[in-house]
């Protein structure tokens, strides 16, 4: 039970970093420069999409998972942990990908993107895991009866490799 804390505690630290940091956004007022306002917002909507709420998005799949008993502990938390690593690690060099209008060289694109296609790695491992949980355990009565929120779940993370 303890150990479960551990990632209760990332689901509220992941929950209130989502509106924290989009707060920046709507700052702005009616005499602030409007190139200045939307190159901010560009920014911190781009690091709240791709980097926050991936971290978030990992962290409620994760927790959900682990309660349903599809998801060990261990590796929820490991997933989490790195999806943070990651965007802590890689989230303004993951938005590189999107500097494709300003001459930006192929290469920092290139390597924005790599940085950007491995935010999604940890929510895919979790879905993945879930699902190979699922087919071992379709014997219990609950699956059966939550059948299709967990594949809503589980396609959560496939949409999210692929979309």
């Amino acid at each position: 039970l303890k150990e479960s804390r551990h990632l209760l505690a990332l689901f509220l630290i992941a929950s209130t970093a989502i509106p924290v940091f989009y707060i920046p956004a709507l700052l702005w007022g009616q005499h602030s420069n409007l190139a200045i306002a939307e190159y901010w917002r560009w920014w911190v909507v781009h690091l709240w999409v791709e980097g926050f709420f991936e971290v978030f998005a990992t962290v409620v799949m994760a927790f959900l998972f682990t309660r349903m008993g599809l998801l060990g502990l261990r590796t929820a938390t490991t997933s989490v942990l790195f999806s943070t690593v990651i965007f802590l690690f890689g989230g303004i060099i993951g938005t590189f990908h999107h500097l494709y209008f300003s001459g930006t060289p192929t290469g920092v694109i290139a390597f924005g993107a790599s940085f950007s296609a491995l935010e999604v790695v940890p929510l895919v491992l979790i879905g993945f895991e879930a699902y190979e949980n699922l087919t071992r355990s379709r014997a219990r009565k609950w699956v059966a009866a939550y059948k299709w929120p967990i594949y809503f779940f589980i396609s959560v993370a496939f949409w999210n490799l692929v979309g």
